[in-house]
């Protein structure tokens, strides 16, 4: 695992073994994060990526001292010379200066991890059981965000594996189905596909997006546990793990995630021969 941090004033990564904890995202978890893959050295979906960390930049109220496409391309050299295979890269962004609940800045900072990714790349995965947690996520935007507080999805992290489940459902204060513990759902009925809207609180995943840009997705839809329980597919999305498939109470089929999981693939290289390409 390696860390950098980038230099604002010098515009470029300065890697970072000993970062400082006295900063604002440790003190008031103010900023957010966002993890993707790399294949090749070159991260995948980062026009989705970097749609995602400006909107959230924005709803945060923080501002970067320089263009994001600049700061991943000088990035990408530093991972082709250190790391030039696949693995995972988390960028996360905090609020500079002091200030306690009140920041005096509004000035973005930047840290990234670079790490190698052990497994395969999007595997298939096996039909795997999925618990409904007791636990429940507020509905709204804030939601949307991979903010860096992640405290309810960690218990319910701990409620699965308490209660031997591989994920958990979560729902929101209207009983409306939100996502599991790090992935967004996806539900099929009467073949079509469901995914759960935003205003439920769900996280605007970038797999997620991709699928309802490049198949037909129902994302309006607040869906409920009649909804997941009658489901014939069950399927999830990260943009790590890729596309997993899924039952609650009776094995499902797992068809639709095949299927999309070998378009998600296909897009994954276009989007990473598009990154190196430009």
């Amino acid at each position: 695992m390696r860390w950098y941090h980038f230099n604002s004033d010098d515009k470029c990564w300065q890697e970072s073994p000993n970062l400082p904890v006295i900063n604002r995202a440790f003190l008031y978890g103010d900023g957010f994060f966002d993890t993707m893959l790399l294949i090749q050295g070159a991260p995948c979906f980062w026009d989705y990526h970097k749609a995602r960390i400006q909107t959230t930049l924005s709803y945060l109220s923080l501002e970067l001292q320089t263009d994001l496409d600049q700061m991943i391309r000088k990035l990408h050299r530093i991972i082709n010379f250190v790391q030039p295979g696949d693995g995972r890269l988390r960028l996360s962004f905090y609020r500079d200066g002091e200030g306690k609940y009140m920041p005096e800045s509004n000035r973005a900072e930047c840290v990234a991890i670079i790490e190698p990714h052990e497994t395969e790349v999007f595997p298939s995965s096996p039909l795997q059981k999925l618990g409904i947690s007791e636990l429940t996520l507020p509905s709204g935007e804030f939601g949307n965000h991979k903010t860096i507080g992640k405290h309810l999805q960690i218990k319910v992290a701990l409620e699965s594996q308490n209660e031997s489940f591989d994920d958990l459902v979560l729902f929101n204060e209207q009983s409306h189905v939100v996502e599991t513990i790090s992935s967004n759902i996806f539900l099929v009925k009467e073949g079509r596909v469901y995914t759960p809207p935003l205003r439920s609180g769900a996280l605007a995943g970038v797999v997620r997006q991709v699928l309802i840009d490049n198949i037909a997705v129902e994302c309006n839809e607040d869906l409920t546990s009649d909804d997941l329980y009658s489901a014939t597919e069950i399927f999830t999305t990260n943009s790590i793990m890729g596309i997993k498939s899924w039952y609650v109470r009776d094995e499902c089929e797992m068809t639709q995630a095949k299927r999309e999981l070998e378009t998600v693939r296909a897009l994954q290289l276009n989007s990473v021969r598009d990154f190196q390409g430009s």
